[in-house]
């Protein structure tokens, strides 16, 4: 008998790598009018967050064919040799995303040019120095620092509105993905199917609320 899939190249990694692309993608087009008719600085780097985040699991994606097709074919590729090709464009991609998604809020209070710099370059250093110390940990404490910074910022917008909700339920997907996206021994199979479940969930939450927004 051939062995078993890896828990990490099981069919519902790849599952949910491909809907929260689809997902990421819908909102990314189904914006692209509003934008275009507002030519608003915070939609347009809204847009941009879900570009990014999505072309990030493009990444994990092709990363999932390509070792399931090593696999399939009697060669194994083990995660501790593929893992760390796949650090620096997700993490940076990610990473970026939620520098966008941050401006999206502020927009009116920093200089474009000068935000553009900083968020690039933070991300692409945290990412290549997670690279060489093969940890994801320095990305993790940087995206929930940032995931901090825009509760604050919501938290001071005292008028409640679904924009603000909106938000709200982005930084709980993204928390959600941290975790699944963190070492998978601390999860438990169980939980981690379940964290897989709400996230997918929430997310098409946010994509309904998107197109109702736009409308």
């Amino acid at each position: 008998m051939p062995p078993s899939l890896p828990n990490f190249l099981q069919p519902e990694e790849l599952i949910y790598t491909l809907v929260i692309l689809t997902l990421c993608l819908i909102i990314y087009f189904k914006t692209k009018e509003l934008y275009e008719l507002s030519e608003h600085e915070g939609i347009r780097f809204f847009r941009y967050t879900f570009l990014l985040f999505g072309l990030s699991y493009v990444f994990r994606f092709v990363l999932h064919i390509i070792m399931i097709t090593f696999f399939s074919n009697g060669f194994y590729l083990p995660r501790n040799f593929v893992g760390p090709i796949s650090i620096v464009p997700v993490s940076y991609l990610s990473t970026l995303a939620l520098f966008f998604l941050v401006y999206s809020l502020i927009w009116r209070k920093i200089e474009k040019r000068k935000f553009l710099i900083f968020s690039n370059s933070i991300a692409l250093v945290f990412s290549l120095v997670a690279f060489l110390t093969r940890s994801n940990q320095i990305i993790s404490v940087l995206q929930v620092s940032l995931i901090v910074f825009i509760i604050i910022v919501l938290l001071l917008k005292k008028k409640f509105s679904q924009t603000k909700l909106l938000y709200l339920l982005i930084v709980i997907f993204w928390v959600i993905n941290l975790l699944l996206l963190g070492p998978k021994r601390m999860l438990a199979p169980e939980i981690d199917i379940f964290l897989k479940i709400i996230s997918i969930g929430l997310f098409s939450i946010i994509c309904l609320k998107v197109i109702k927004w736009v409308k």
